[in-house]
């Protein structure tokens, strides 16, 4: 295997080959550590971003079957361009029977675009293509299901908005009418998932103990657990930060009644309380028309809910520890139809904190969950999904992540 590593590369001297040795962590006491080898290859051409795991020879002779035909890979989907050729894995979202999957089938449509008389091709059960090979390496168990793949020909005259965009425009103008006619819907396999610049962001934990663990009991909200369970399982970006941001927003109204409610308790225990009723009465009218008032603003709810459930120092101590309060102390900016602004969080003081903090996270939900793109800015600046875009959202993700932690843990009951 050493050998034929060696052998690739000097076959084709661009690529980067990083060698992995790991132990196995279940070895029991006594036993030789058995060291797992892989390589990770990537630096292809096209795509610089795309990293491929190789631990066996079958996998080496197909990663060089598959440079051999200088394919160049494409940035936004799994697919390729060889030989005046782009080809894209699909997947497929319908549930409409097809036949068994040994069954091989293919459709042939023809489609004008910007003086491109386009001849495509979508067909199943796809083998021995750059783009099934590719599918192959990227997937290291495969999918389960067929694989569907999809054949542009003939596009020799971009637009002015550029390759990527013309090909998003493509496939949404053909698969979405594919999917009217028949019922067959169709979607391309996006790289996001598998760019290895999306960083694995690190998360605070500790090491687990050879000796007995010791939990208390703690009756936590289950709504608040399958949201934060349906992000981890979530792979498109932006519903994962509205899974976690659904945990927040979960305590937008209640958070007024833990307000009004320690206010109203302070007074009643007042000493003097039975000499002055009228005037505490009068004061806690006014904390209810007071609160009645910010009940009517998503933002104020959300400042509320985050001076409940969040320490600003503990907070502090969470970034700086995964590395990312440079970051966020920073003004990031979006590249969507507008440029979108997320403010910087400032650690001054309290008040500057929670209020830095509410309108980051509050302009990044709103970008995510709004779509028009004339809307007033001020309000949202819908998001656009690139991969420049989806990367720095995976970061404002560790925001939103450490917040709902913190809620669903403090909103817990011992009792």
């Amino acid at each position: 295997m050493e050998d034929k590593i060696k052998a690739l590369k000097e076959k084709f001297k661009h690529l980067k080959i990083d060698k992995i040795e790991e132990e196995d962590p279940f070895t029991q006491e006594g036993e030789v550590p058995v060291i797992d080898t892989y390589y990770i290859i990537s630096n292809f051409h096209g795509n610089k971003n795309i990293s491929v795991t190789v631990s066996s020879e079958s996998k080496l002779e197909l990663l060089d079957k598959f440079l051999s035909n200088e394919s160049v890979i494409l940035d936004e989907y799994l697919g390729v361009k060889y030989q005046d050729k782009y080809e894209i894995v699909l997947s497929s979202i319908s549930n409409h029977y097809m036949g068994p999957s040994s069954k091989k089938q293919k459709f042939e449509i023809i489609l004008n675009y910007f003086k491109n008389e386009l001849s495509i091709h979508l067909e199943s059960n796809v083998e021995n293509t750059p783009a099934s090979d590719l599918y192959s390496l990227l997937y290291r168990f495969g999918s389960g299901k067929r694989n569907w793949i999809i054949t542009i020909e003939n596009f020799k005259r971009t637009s002015p908005d550029g390759l990527n965009n013309d090909l998003r425009n493509i496939l949404n103008s053909v698969l979405f009418d594919f999917e009217y006619s028949f019922n067959l819907a169709y979607e391309p396999i996006e790289l996001n998932s598998l760019n290895k610049r999306i960083p694995r962001l690190k998360r605070p934990a500790l090491e687990v103990p050879a000796h007995p663990i010791n939990f208390t009991y703690k009756k936590y909200i289950p709504e608040l657990i399958q949201y934060y369970h349906l992000s981890e399982k979530v792979d498109y970006i932006p519903f994962k930060y509205l899974c976690y941001f659904h945990i927040l927003e979960y305590f937008s109204d209640k958070s007024a009644y833990f307000v009004v409610a320690a206010q109203v308790k302070q007074l009643l225990l007042k000493p003097d309380f039975h000499l002055k009723t009228d005037n505490y009465i009068e004061q806690a009218i006014n904390i209810f028309k007071k609160e009645n008032e910010k009940h009517l603003t998503d933002k104020i709810k959300l400042t509320r809910v985050l001076q409940q459930f969040v320490n600003m120092h503990e907070f502090r101590e969470y970034l700086d520890a995964t590395k990312l309060l440079d970051h966020f102390q920073k003004e990031q900016i979006f590249n969507c139809y507008k440029p979108l602004k997320i403010p910087l969080l400032d650690f001054t003081n309290e008040v500057t904190f929670f209020q830095s903090l509410t309108n980051r996270v509050y302009a990044m939900r709103c970008s995510i969950v709004h779509s028009n793109p004339d809307f007033d800015e001020t309000k949202a600046v819908p998001f656009v999904h690139t991969s420049e875009n989806v990367i720095s959202l995976n970061i404002e993700m560790a925001l939103v992540y450490e917040i709902s932690r913190n809620i669903v843990v403090k909103s817990s009951d011992t009792r």
